[in-house]
């Protein structure tokens, strides 16, 4: 894939461990749950935004990144915010008896999402969407750094975690946080 234009391309589901896109052009392309890992090699690429999810008639530029559509990435910065775009829309997804220690999910969408006995210390969720997170007593929260009220629901009893103050509501996906 080296020095490949892959300018709106759809990679959705596209898998793609220790692809070397050395030189490649993404701009625009459609990175839907596509499978890079810290393998994949991103040096010199050419990006200045991409699509999290692929269009549709009522959205046709779902999930951009970066979210503002004024911002483009800086020459090099789509390397290093790779991590950031392994996978940032977890909603559904089943972490229970994950090790998502130390993760950085800022900005992520977790609505619906599992973590029964999850590792989540010090896990970084600032901004992220948790609207109906399940967790449960076994999961792990020691320094969970949280800048946004959320409903944590267990067995249907909303509780508290330690820092942060459990509201009705949390902010939904699709608006801007």
């Amino acid at each position: 894939m080296q020095d490949a234009d892959l300018s709106r391309a759809k990679l959705k589901q596209t898998q793609l461990d220790g692809t070397d896109f050395t030189g490649a052009t993404l701009t625009g392309a459609y990175v839907e749950d596509w499978g890079i890992t810290t393998d994949t090699n991103f040096d010199g690429v050419k990006c200045e935004y991409v699509y999290m999810r692929l269009p549709t008639k009522e959205n046709p530029d779902p999930h951009r990144k970066p979210d503002n559509r004024q911002e483009v990435f800086a020459p090099g910065e789509f390397n290093l915010s790779r991590h950031k775009l392994i996978r940032t829309d977890l909603t559904k997804a089943d972490l229970s008896d994950a090790d998502l220690s130390n993760a950085d999910l800022r900005g992520a969408c977790l609505s619906r999402t599992q973590a029964l006995g999850t590792n989540l210390t010090g896990v970084k969720i600032i901004g992220a969407c948790l609207e109906d997170w399940h967790i449960n007593k076994a999961t792990k929260l020691h320094k969970l750094i949280v800048s946004i009220f959320i409903l944590v629901l267990i067995n249907k009893n909303a509780v508290h975690i330690p820092g942060t103050l459990i509201l009705e509501s949390s902010p939904s996906c699709s608006k801007n946080l």
